[in-house]
């Protein structure tokens, strides 16, 4: 059985992932609506899908439910899952589905190189699967796995990558970086942000000659074809959002962010308030606690163990350290409420762990080649997934008082709109909802908001969009407003339903 399982690692780690994976439940989360922490994100990813089948499947003109100044055109990162999911779509159906699929197969590719990866560094294979499922046991890591924001795509590829690029260093052939940094590419298009990886390695590649040949004109030109390669890398995705950027502020769209929000932008005030998020607010989401005091035993023992000389995995990680670092700096303002922003750190701290966990079996190799050890791994895996399973369902359950408040109004007014006879293409103002797109995604139209917490919006908007709004929504709570231009047509769960009587007296029925 062993030896079985050591010439089938891949096949064995991979089944034994999915299984983890059954037992969380991932075979219902995969058919989940948008619910859940970062329920808005989740909406708008769809409405970029929906976008694309209502208007033609033009790639390189993306939008949203949310009309804005723009008739929904706007832009964030390159769309490339959201129209593949609205291609499918058409012929599946059930966006959310086909979405939440596209992101867990990536995940899963990644997670699966990232064994790999850990197989070569660590040359034996309990340990490598052990360590492995570890890394991944986060609940972070685990939501948005199988959730519809594009963060986990960028990170599963970006594993894919670093395997492909390491793969060659690690068993003394020269490193080839062409699958690597095809895959480098396509993480930075999906998240900008991700571009710190291939910067890293190829700088760590190039540190590393320089090192051996004590010549930087040696070193430059023996990484040449490295350089221009990471240049194509960076002409390419800085293309998409330089044109992303252009397409925004042509059509007066800024619901996406698209700069950075550095530390040195934000008071003292702000900067307490988002580092209590990170230690406290998310701290329970990123491991089981007793998972997070080993993996840091592990990284503080590795770094007291000296080498001989300085490794290029040594390199890399202090070089990929300091991106991260700076990476943290420049858009720390997000990390208040943002904790898939973190999803960008852990390939560092991957590595990181498994460096010094590689370290300490050479260190330790009487004591690390026996079972005892190996034991404590996989029963710390057990209880770290068992910890995990339980935050997971926590996540799906809690419900925003803000964000979410009224989807449970929301549920089934599509076909409650359709029976109303009220045309897909018919334009809304919705009046009491907090989300750009949330409202709209259960009721399939798109239109305009009026957010509850800004003053007198709603009173503008009527008066600025009259001429094109057919409909007006009122969200339950929500009174007080002159509708006399809007008779009340239609009720559903406490939603209140008003037409434009412009449109009423124009419809020849």
């Amino acid at each position: 059985m062993i030896q079985w399982i050591e010439n089938n690692s891949g096949k064995f780690f991979l089944f034994l992932l999915l299984l983890i994976l059954f037992l969380l439940g991932f075979q219902v989360y995969l058919f989940l609506q948008p619910i859940g922490i970062h329920y808005v994100r989740q909406t708008d990813s769809l409405a970029f899908v929906d976008f694309y089948q209502n208007n033609g499947f033009n790639f390189f003109e993306p939008g949203g439910w949310f009309l804005g100044d723009s008739n929904g055109k706007t832009a964030g990162e390159f769309p490339v899952l959201y129209y593949i999911t609205a291609i499918l779509d058409s012929f599946l159906g059930s966006k959310h589905v086909v979405l939440r699929t596209l992101t867990f197969t990536i995940s899963v590719v990644g997670f699966y190189h990232l064994f790999k990866l850990s197989k070569l560094l660590l040359k034996e294979v309990s340990y490598s699967i052990g360590m492995t499922l570890l890394l991944l046991s986060s609940t972070v890591i685990l939501y948005y796995s199988v959730n519809l924001l594009p963060d986990a795509s960028s990170l599963g590829l970006t594993l894919s990558a670093y395997y492909f690029g390491l793969k060659n260093h690690l068993k003394g052939e020269k490193a080839d970086l062409e699958k690597a940094m095809i895959l480098f590419s396509i993480a930075g298009l999906l998240k900008v942000t991700f571009l710190i990886h291939p910067i890293a390695l190829v700088f760590a590649l190039f540190l590393m000659d320089l090192k051996s040949t004590k010549s930087f004109n040696l070193s430059l030109k023996a990484n040449t074809k490295r350089f221009m390669a990471l240049a194509l890398v960076l002409l390419i995705v800085s293309s998409w959002y330089i044109y992303a950027q252009w397409y925004n502020q042509v059509n007066n769209s800024n619901v996406f962010l698209t700069r950075i929000l550095p530390i040195w932008e934000l008071n003292s005030t702000r900067i307490s308030r988002i580092w209590l998020a990170i230690r406290h607010d998310w701290f329970s989401a990123y491991y089981y606690q007793t998972t997070f005091h080993v993996l840091l035993i592990l990284i503080s023992f590795g770094l007291f163990i000296r080498y001989r000389q300085l490794s290029f995995f040594s390199i890399l990680l202090v070089v990929l350290g300091i991106g991260s670092l700076a990476y943290v700096l420049l858009f720390f303002n997000q990390f208040l409420d943002h904790d898939y922003y973190m999803l960008n750190v852990a390939p560092f701290l991957f590595l990181l762990v498994l460096f010094s966990f590689q370290k300490l079996i050479v260190q330790f190799k009487p004591y690390s080649v026996h079972f005892i050890p190996k034991i404590l791994v996989f029963l710390l895996v057990g209880l770290s997934f068992y910890y995990a399973c339980n935050k997971l369902n926590g996540r799906y359950t809690i419900v925003s008082e803000v964000h979410e408040k009224n989807v449970s109004s929301l549920v089934g007014i599509d076909a409650h709109l359709d029976k109303m006879s009220v045309p897909k293409n018919a334009k809304f103002a919705v009046i009491g909802e907090e989300n750009y797109n949330g409202a709209f995604y259960w009721m399939n139209r798109s239109g305009w908001i009026a957010k509850p917490s800004v003053s007198g919006s709603k009173e503008k908007m009527l008066m600025d969009r009259q001429k094109t709004m057919e409909y007006v929504m009122l969200m339950p709570g929500f009174e007080g407003l002159d509708l006399k231009n809007f008779p009340l047509v239609g009720k559903y769960k406490g939603i209140k339903i008003y037409r434009n009587k412009q449109f009423i007296e124009s419809d020849p029925s």
